[in-house]
């Protein structure tokens, strides 16, 4: 029987002791990973993107669309130099006609009348009341299916005063009549612009009236603006 060998202690390792980094590369690593971070968002944000061209075969972005500018309308009348001392917008082409008391321009159905000056107010009257005898209203007046709408007194200023009043009637003879009244006090005269037309072109009336009230102005003592405007189509016979 071989003799017993005492048994081999088992051995113990002991642990690895743990390597403490310096204070300084812990600070070094720090700002080289907050470098790199931040260099790598510079890099996405100035990285320019592709983007589909509109059109086959251009490779670049199409320019940024350019503000439009100031818009002139095309309808705008332009001004016209009456020999009654007024100036006016009137549509190209209209002719003019007269009558001892008004001025008319007449272009494709649509007839614009001025009264330049000749009535006055009565004592206490105001420039609506003077619609219910105005001359150029008659004929409203003698229909009794006649209609008025938007009788307004405006005042703009202290003492620039005037009113509106819109009208439709039928005549005996003829198509229904739309009509779009002003009257302004100037000077102690009143001056009268009404546009009227078929009430099926309501919306052109509408239009003449708007651009011939805004432009009507009284030159008794020459040109406006030092300017000579076109002057009227001779009266056609």
């Amino acid at each position: 029987m071989a003799p017993l060998r005492p048994a081999r202690r088992a051995r113990h390792r002991r642990p690895h002791a743990r390597r403490r980094i310096p204070l300084r590369a812990v600070t070094l690593i720090t700002l080289t990973a907050a470098t790199a971070i931040t260099a790598l968002t510079l890099v996405v944000h100035t990285t320019p993107r592709t983007t589909r061209p509109d059109h086959p075969g251009d490779g670049q972005q199409p320019p940024p669309p350019t503000p439009p500018g100031p818009s002139l309308s095309p309808d705008a009348h332009p001004l016209v130099l009456d020999p009654a001392g007024f100036s006016i917008a009137t549509a190209p082409g209209a002719t003019r006609h007269t009558t001892p008391r008004t001025v008319e321009y007449r272009h494709s159905e649509i007839v614009v009348t001025v009264v330049p000056g000749h009535d006055a107010l009565h004592a206490g009257e105001t420039p609506l009341d003077y619609q219910k005898r105005e001359p150029e209203l008659a004929a409203v007046r003698a229909e009794p299916s006649s209609t008025a709408s938007g009788l307004r007194l405006t005042t703009v200023g202290e003492s620039n005063t005037f009113a509106e009043g819109t009208y439709q009637f039928t005549p005996p003879d003829g198509p229904p009549i739309y009509l779009r009244n002003r009257v302004t006090p100037l000077h102690g005269k009143l001056h009268v612009l009404l546009v009227s037309g078929p009430a099926a072109r309501h919306e052109q009336i509408d239009a003449a009236y708007h651009q011939a009230a805004e432009s009507y102005q009284l030159h008794p003592e020459g040109h406006p603006g030092g300017k000579t405007p076109r002057r009227a189509p001779p009266r056609r016979r």
